[in-house]
């Protein structure tokens, strides 16, 4: 497509794109793991006391019924 004239329209509230290569939109793939990597990090603690007190409520209660 290399000294050919490229031409496009859109209309309202529309996104145009053109290029003679590739267009990439979006996160890559290390990105998209880094981000669900620290979203499992900072919940990881809160999640393990939740786990933790839902053992013992259940053990606790096995025990004594």
């Amino acid at each position: 497509m290399r000294g050919r004239r490229q031409e496009q329209q859109g209309g309202d509230s529309s996104i145009n794109l053109q290029a003679s290569g590739n267009i990439s939109v979006g996160l890559t793939y290390d990105e998209t793991r880094q981000v669900v990597m620290d979203t499992f990090q900072a919940n990881f603690v809160e999640l393990r006391n939740d786990a933790f007190a839902l053992v013992l409520e259940r053990a606790e209660a096995l025990l004594t019924s």
